[in-house]
């Protein structure tokens, strides 16, 4: 090979591996400044400024659509409906899937984003019977479903979809089998299972409750214990009206679907949801 266009070969590619270190620092510079936005949301007004920010000034299409993810649950937080649906037409789900080395379409890199649109949202927004914007984001999402197809969190959220709308078996057989191990045809962040399991666990405690055979589930208290523990955990377990005794940190018992209101201070979303959104970064750099 001529001596020049070797050398010329080896600049191209430093030149590349430059690019993606920048890159990936870059984008994970973004995704500390969206968990912290994450972690803000009980101030809702400085939430929606710095979300609004964000996606107006980050200058990267992928993260300004989960900036666009994140201010639809901020919405439905809050219960403010009135632009949801102007948010949810300018959310662009194609840069949220990505094509791997294999050629194949993956939601791999932004799997935080699809646990918010098909799990954390659906859920508040079931929560306070919105069902003219859990139509609004079925629509969103419909489009993509070959994409989402073999993908858990896709699965997960549409047995919860069973459950609220109490289709089919409300969706009790898949959390049974997610929580037997049985989800071997399904791919899915590790950073993400132990949440997955967690929020099965809850919806099929709650079919228990309403069947009136909770008590006879023992096995269901360990992990509802720590899910109420998390902030995520509170709110969903408050979400499904879920009327389950949690020990606290001094060992005394509360209701969890009545907790106190989280102080100011406290991120509401500091463990579980903190870990979703993180796990881009992650899957990034074991690439």
């Amino acid at each position: 090979m001529n001596i020049g266009l070797f050398n010329i070969i080896l600049y191209i590619l430093m030149f590349y591996s430059i690019y993606r270190l920048f890159t990936a620092s870059r984008r994970n510079s973004k995704g500390k400044e969206l968990i912290s936005i994450v972690s803000n949301v009980n101030h809702k007004e400085e939430f929606m400024e710095q979300i609004d920010e964000l996606i107006s000034t980050c200058g990267d299409p992928v993260y300004e659509n989960k900036a666009r993810v994140i201010k639809l649950w901020g919405q439905a937080y809050h219960k403010d409906y009135a632009d949801f649906a102007s948010t949810a037409e300018s959310l662009n789900v194609n840069e949220l899937i990505q094509v791997n080395k294999k050629g194949e379409k993956t939601i791999t890199e932004n799997e935080d984003s699809f646990f918010y649109l098909c799990l954390g949202i659906p859920n508040l927004l079931y929560a306070n019977d919105a069902m003219d914007c859990v139509k609004i984001l079925q629509d969103k999402i419909k489009p993509f479903e070959e994409e989402l197809s073999d993908q858990l969190v896709a699965a997960l959220g549409e047995a919860n979809r069973d459950f609220c709308e109490k289709r089919n078996d409300q969706g009790v057989s898949f959390f049974q089998k997610l929580l037997e191990g049985d989800y071997a045809g399904y791919k899915y962040s590790k950073g993400l299972i132990g949440l997955y399991k967690m929020i099965a666990n809850a919806m099929l405690a709650k079919y228990y409750e309403n069947e009136g055979t909770l008590a006879e589930h023992p096995e269901t208290k360990d992990l509802l214990d720590q899910f109420a523990k998390t902030g995520l955990g509170e709110r969903w377990m408050k979400a499904i009206d879920l009327k389950v005794a949690a020990e606290t940190e001094e060992g005394e018992s509360g209701d969890a679907n009545e907790p106190e209101e989280p102080a100011e201070e406290t991120a509401p979303t500091e463990e579980a949801e903190g870990n979703a959104v993180e796990e881009t970064a992650e899957e990034e750099k074991s690439e």
